[in-house]
């Protein structure tokens, strides 16, 4: 671990924030230790994920579901979809085809 002074730390501080990647810097006044500086932590993705949604960032997954709840929920309340069609896409196009 490197020690340096304030008024080194003031005059070389970008060349030291450059040199982290080789470890910690200890920052003296007067022979005293009064800071250090360190790379930050690495976040891992999940922790990373959680911080852009709770910054507004990033909207959260939204729920999986089975394909017969993506059925429901595509179509409009009260429409039953004709047996046989695996969704609203084919459903739409069906009836785009037929002319109606």
């Amino acid at each position: 671990m490197r020690q340096v002074s304030i008024s080194e730390a003031k005059n070389r501080l970008c060349e030291l924030i450059d040199g982290l990647a080789s470890g910690p810097v200890t920052i003296t006044n007067r022979g005293k230790v009064v800071a250090q500086l360190t790379p930050p932590a690495r976040k891992s993705g999940d922790e990373r994920e959680a911080d852009l949604i709770r910054r507004g960032k990033l909207l959260p997954p939204r729920r999986t579901s089975t394909r017969e709840q993506r059925r429901a929920t595509l179509a409009e309340p009260g429409v039953k979809l004709p047996e046989g069609t695996r969704s609203v896409i084919e459903y739409l196009i069906a009836e785009r085809r037929e002319g109606r």
